[in-house]
């Protein structure tokens, strides 16, 4: 992920990106349209209710997710630069945890590859793709009006998307709020706690939008609970090569950890940067 930077449309000397915009954007429409058959699929199975939301929830979400992204890349838009820039940054992250798990608990060669392409090497090409300052420059020469990505770093973009995510997914999960919790809650009590999580999640996704101090802190600390619940579940339970899957898992928590604290910067003591602001403040 790269940080929020001024507008770099006046600057010379860039390498014109819009055949990359282009191709890139109907990389995400093919994309889209991939998860959009999936999304079908899925709601055509015969999979367990509370499944069947959950997945329904991922792939349609995906689905708007890359034809917004991908129609907003073809026209040059920042805002789609910008969430190309986050969205691929979380979706590798994941990716890779998800491959080096597959990987521990020895799948075929075959699962393995579907995971380096799904998880790894496609994010991570267009990561580095929409994060090059070309593309960025290029993008402020095609849409030099303030968007609504312009107002918080990236890195804290990717946050706040995850944060806002994470709720729509427990509220999509209310029918089967007892495995989304590792207490042994159920019925009612599940139900409600999920929604409780819910509504957290995207208060701090506003929050976290409005650079607030406390939403930091409060991320931070679910971030410690997490980590004592997934020790607890992990403890409890049993799977192949046990090490390296606490391995793993440490090396996730640590490394968002580390960013979380990267961040901090962002939420102390400055007003949130905004494209009008800096355009003024360059008028002066």
């Amino acid at each position: 992920m790269t940080d929020f930077a001024l507008p770099a449309a006046a600057e010379a000397g860039h390498r014109n990106r819009n055949f990359g915009l282009v191709a890139f954007g109907i990389v995400q429409l093919v994309l889209g349209a991939a998860t959009g058959v999936l999304a079908l699929a899925v709601s055509a199975s015969d999979s367990p209710a509370p499944e069947l939301a959950s997945n329904i929830v991922l792939f349609g979400t995906a689905t708007l997710y890359f034809f917004a992204a991908g129609i907003g890349s073809i026209r040059g838009r920042r805002w789609a630069r910008a969430l190309s820039v986050a969205v691929t940054a979380i979706w590798l992250a994941i990716g890779t945890i998800a491959t080096l798990v597959t990987l521990t608990v020895g799948p075929g060669s075959a699962s393995l590859l579907r995971y380096l392409v799904a998880g790894i090497i496609v994010p991570l090409a267009l990561l580095l793709f929409y994060r090059s300052r070309d593309v960025g420059v290029t993008c402020d020469l095609r849409d030099p009006e303030p968007r609504w990505t312009d107002r918080v770093p990236l890195a804290v973009l990717a946050v706040v998307l995850v944060m806002a995510f994470s709720s729509v997914t427990l509220l999509a999960n209310l029918g089967n709020a007892s495995a989304q919790l590792p207490a042994a809650l159920h019925g009612a009590p599940a139900g409600i706690a999920v929604f409780a999580m819910a509504l957290l999640f995207a208060y701090l996704a506003l929050q976290l939008y409005l650079l607030k101090q406390s939403a930091w802190w409060t991320t931070m600390m679910l971030h410690v609970l997490g980590a004592i619940a997934a020790v607890a579940s992990l403890m409890t339970g049993s799977g192949v090569r046990l090490g390296a899957l606490w391995a793993i898992m440490i090396a996730a928590w640590l490394a968002y950890a580390v960013f979380l604290v990267r961040i901090r910067r962002y939420f102390i003591g400055v007003l949130p940067r905004t494209r009008a602001a800096d355009t003024r403040r360059n008028a002066i």
